[in-house]
């Protein structure tokens, strides 16, 4: 079998609106979708929103196995911009997202305008000190049905104020158990050959980062160490949300979110390079 053969293919991808690109990748176990039909309409009032799906996640097959890492996604990511947008684009990235929008930046910096950040942190490491596979992750033994997983991935999620409405949701906001499993166990074991914090020097887009108080999957203090080596970040808490936050608080992530993209690709910082052809 041939490399070529191997080559994982594009993400599929949706857009919508009008305005400077923005790039939105999802947190783990999530596509384009997860985002929610009200917070993509907002965001399409002012920008050309791009929302792709994970490997085989909503509409994108899935990949070899052992393709699946943190700088493939990034390149796949990256593959969309150089298509979809002509000029340096926004990138609002949650969870995976947020470890893949990092890793972009660091890698191809000339197509970052800004960054976005919801529940991130620097490294892999972080997060699987937490929880050192998906299971762990989802608080349930290595045996537990999908369904028993996504349950647990949803309580590990959403804050307990907001939990009842999750389980109740379950089959819209994670409506294929076992591929949404199989997908989940890729993404976590990528995390661990992901670290920026070599790199994040390097980042010189504008950077804001929303830290939810109640965020067990990437905890506050996650976003807090990474905001001191980005050198132009700033970070924003959110009291009582969970990292799901984006479900659970969207007005309040969209009053901090679309003032700071607007300003910053209505004012692109000087010192970011120009797109170049690839």
């Amino acid at each position: 079998m041939t490399a070529r053969s191997l080559a994982p293919p594009p993400l599929h991808v949706e857009t919508a609106g009008h305005g400077p690109p923005l790039l939105l990748l999802p947190t783990f176990a999530c596509g384009g979708e997860a985002w929610g039909v009200a917070f993509n309409r907002a965001l399409g009032e002012r920008f050309r929103v791009l929302l792709p799906d994970w490997p085989d996640t909503g509409r994108s097959p899935p990949w070899p196995d052992g393709t699946v890492t943190i700088a493939a996604l990034a390149r796949a990511a990256a593959a969309l911009l150089d298509s979809h947008a002509p000029a340096p684009a926004a990138l609002l990235g949650w969870g995976l997202g947020a470890c893949v929008g990092l890793e972009l930046a660091a890698e191809r910096p000339e197509c970052v305008a800004a960054l976005v950040l919801i529940g991130a942190a620097a490294s892999g490491a972080e997060l699987l000190e937490l929880a050192p596979d998906a299971a762990a992750l989802c608080e349930v033994a290595a045996g537990a049905s999908p369904e028993e997983h996504m349950l647990g991935l949803l309580g590990r999620s959403t804050s307990p104020a907001w939990r009842p409405f999750a389980e109740m949701f379950l089959p819209q906001l994670l409506p294929n158990p076992a591929r949404t499993l199989a997908a989940l166990r890729a993404q976590w074991r990528a995390l661990a050959g992901f670290d920026a914090r070599p790199r994040l020097g390097s980042i010189r887009a504008p950077a804001l980062l929303l830290s939810a108080e109640l965020d067990r999957v990437a905890p506050p203090a996650c976003a807090a160490a990474l905001c001191e080596r980005l050198p132009n970040a700033r970070l924003l808490h959110l009291p009582g949300a969970g990292h799901a936050a984006v479900w659970e608080q969207p007005g309040a992530v969209l009053d901090a979110i679309v003032p700071f993209l607007t300003g910053a690709v209505q004012t692109p910082d000087p010192a970011l390079n120009e797109r170049q052809p690839r």
